[in-house]
């Protein structure tokens, strides 16, 4: 599939289609099609061409070729211009060739049509821009350099060649009579033209009303030429009437519609003037060329100004729209302001925030809202001083804020953030969180620093609340998994136990009989189960006893190795094998190494029940660690009946459990104890069989809060 195909299927995926087919469709446009298209049309213009010839020469009235290349070489990119102008001199070759005219001859003229629409296009695209006919500066490049200047240069060799064909009767008779019918064609045909493909391009949304009255205007222009016809003649008087009784008629599409609107009713004017024209009788005591050079130069003569006057009233109308806008938004953000400074007066009412002003030169600080209420203050207690406002800083936290408000003074930092609490009147405390930024600068040095203020009491307090809250709930879980693991503890004491037995017994019958040799031996062998016994009690009381969150450096190796000690039994009762793959560069982390082993403890014993169903040989279980980019990973992974995909974010619900008998809080209370930690737990479905637990812990410490 090439790239335009993936495209398409990325953006279908998206939703976003449209825009992409209308992107692909524009490259293809601007690439071979629209040549094609340039090239078909300049031939149709030769024949239309050659229709509105003079009676007794071969110059026409209209010629549409060059508006139409002129017209291509606006929209085409310059790096297809060679195959424009190639694919537009074969249709020209045809045309011309279709009526009767010499390869050499056609060839000259073609070189006279190339050459003045490569001089239009490249004056209009220096000096002013492809003309939108909304700009009056840009509809005057477009009539002096596209309409006037270009026809009359290029029109020199082709005039010659006229003169060499006997088509006119001198090359200055030639040369007029071709700059002028250029000129006429360029002036009415590429307005038109270029308004065609931007409404192609962009689809302006078209009124129904303003449709049907640019219609009427067409069918005045009609009315206007019939009614001229009444005259009963066919002479340069006739034609003059003509066109002056369509005056009104364009007066009409200037004001009303515009450059665009214009464009069109100047085409439609030099087709209805060109037709009589073509069938116009000799004019008596002339040639018929000079007498519609004459009409050509009256519809130029009338056409230039009515274009300008259509660029000024609609450069007018844009202007007088931005210049509303512009009101508009000036009087909604107007609104918008005192929408803002109202909010900001309640905000400072209802709670205490508000924004504090330090000029660094004069040391005073000026302190809006109601800050000094919430400290107990009164206004007159605390002057606007920096010193005054220094003392109120706890003393504690003074030295950090002060120097982070150094730091932005001195250009250090871009802004500055800061927690901290502020002595109240009373000697109690308050939160404040301050953000502020320089404002003023002199010589490169702050002058004036402006922020803002918010007290977060209340935050701190829920903060503190929820630490305990959290620390409640997490002895609540180590409290619902002693019930799992009893047992396997019960069945690790009874071996020791069993053992100080068994020596106590013998020591006593040898105490009777025995050498004191094998009676020191057997009470070694006390001492060391019953120190065995209460290692296992210490590290079950570690475990699950009650203690705050105490963050060190840890090694999660060494968390997994104590782990394993605690399951050791519980594996053994359940028959599974343990496969301990550790990365031995593994760093530290900064957490809580019996809240680390809690966790760890719990997805043992969860991925052990997991296996309760599956045959002894194939209960299988690995604690793997590594070193990710940013953390430390573990892994848990057994060989169990595996998880749905269902219960892979649902076994982390609270009270949600899928083994019978479960409290559903060990997951919860593990994921809530690695998060708080800043890490992630989570769980995923193995290719072959059973289910990974996986939690990850940041590496190194954390800044401090």
């Amino acid at each position: 599939m090439d790239v335009q195909g993936r495209q398409i299927l990325r953006h279908a995926r998206t939703g976003d289609l449209a825009p992409q087919i209308g992107d692909i469709v524009r490259r293809v446009a601007t690439g071979a099609s629209l040549p094609l298209a340039a090239a078909v049309g300049y031939y149709l213009g030769c024949l239309m061409g050659f229709a509105l010839r003079f009676p007794s020469s071969g110059i026409s009235f209209f010629w549409p070729p060059n508006a139409i290349l002129t017209t291509a070489l606006l929209i085409i990119p310059s790096t297809r211009w060679p195959l424009l102008l190639a694919m537009t001199f074969v249709a020209h070759a045809i045309a011309h060739l279709q009526d009767g005219i010499p390869v050499g001859a056609l060839s000259i003229q073609y070189v006279g049509n190339a050459l003045q629409a490569l001089l239009a296009a490249w004056s209009i695209r220096r000096f002013g821009g492809v003309p939108n006919f909304a700009d009056l500066r840009r509809i005057t490049v477009f009539v002096v350099g596209a309409c006037l200047l270009a026809p009359a240069i290029a029109s020199v060799v082709p005039a010659s060649v006229y003169v060499t064909l006997g088509w006119a009767p001198d090359f200055l008779e030639a040369w007029r009579a071709r700059a002028v019918s250029n000129t006429v064609a360029t002036l009415t045909l590429v307005p038109s033209l270029l308004i065609l493909w931007w409404s192609y391009l962009h689809k302006p949304a078209v009124r129904p009303v303003r449709v049907a009255e640019f219609v009427l205007l067409l069918l005045g222009l009609v009315v206007a030429e019939r009614a001229a016809a009444f005259t009963g003649r066919a002479d340069l008087f006739a034609l003059s009437m003509t066109l002056y009784a369509m005056m009104p008629v364009l007066l009409w599409a200037t004001v009303r519609f515009g450059g665009a609107g214009l464009s069109f009713a100047l085409t439609a004017t030099v087709l209805i003037i060109s037709n009589a024209a073509a069938h116009m009788s000799p004019v008596v005591g002339g040639v018929p060329a000079d007498a519609i050079v004459g009409v050509q130069l009256l519809l130029t003569a009338n056409a230039v100004p009515l274009l300008l006057l259509a660029g000024l009233l609609e450069q007018t109308r844009i202007e007088h729209h931005m210049l509303v806008d512009l009101e508009d938004k000036t009087r909604t953000s107007e609104q918008a302001l005192r929408e803002t400074q109202h909010r900001y007066s309640l905000a400072m009412g209802v709670g205490v925030v508000g924004v504090w002003d330090f000029d660094v030169t004069a040391g005073t600080v000026h302190v809006e809202g109601t800050l000094r209420a919430a400290l107990g203050f009164k206004d007159g207690d605390i002057r606007n001083t920096f010193d005054e406002w220094k003392a109120v800083i706890y003393e504690a936290d003074r030295d950090e804020v002060l120097g982070r408000l150094a730091a932005l003074v001195d250009g250090r930092t871009q802004t500055m953030e800061a927690e901290f609490r502020l002595t109240r009147k009373d000697g109690s405390l308050r939160w404040v969180v301050v953000r502020a930024g320089v404002t003023g600068m002199t010589d490169g040095k702050a002058t004036r620093v402006t922020g803002t203020y918010a007290d977060i009491t209340e935050r701190k307090e829920s903060t503190r609340a929820l630490r305990q809250a959290n620390d409640r709930l997490v002895r609540v879980g180590r409290i619902a998994v002693i019930g799992e693991v009893t047992a396997s503890i019960a069945h690790e004491l009874s071996q020791p136990l069993a053992a100080i037995t068994t020596n106590v017994t013998a020591c006593l019958r040898l105490l009777d009989s025995g050498p004191a040799g094998e009676v020191r031996e057997g009470l070694n062998d006390v001492l060391h189960d019953s120190r065995r016994a209460s290692e296992i009690l210490e590290r079950t009381q570690r475990l699950f006893g009650p203690h705050s969150t105490q963050r060190t450096t840890v090694n999660m190796n060494v968390v997994v190795r104590e782990v394993v000690k605690f399951a050791t039994p519980r594996l053994r009762e359940f028959h599974v094998r343990l496969l301990e793959v550790l990365d031995p560069e593994l760093p530290d982390v900064f957490a809580d190494a019996v809240q680390m082993q809690q966790v760890l403890f719990n997805l043992v014993v969860n991925g052990t029940d997991a296996m309760n169903s599956v045959v002894g040989p194939q209960r299988h279980m690995r604690l793997t660690t590594r070193r990710g980019k940013k953390h430390v990973v573990v892994s848990v992974r057994d060989s169990g009946t595996g998880l749905d995909p269902v219960h892979t974010t649902r076994v982390f619900e609270p009270f949600y459990t899928t083994k019978p008998g479960g409290s559903g809080l060990g997951l919860a209370i593990s994921r809530s104890i690695v998060q708080s930690h800043g890490g992630a737990l989570w769980a995923v479905s193995n290719h072959d069989r059973g289910s990974t637990f996986r939690f990850k812990i940041p590496i190194g410490h954390p800044s401090p809060e």
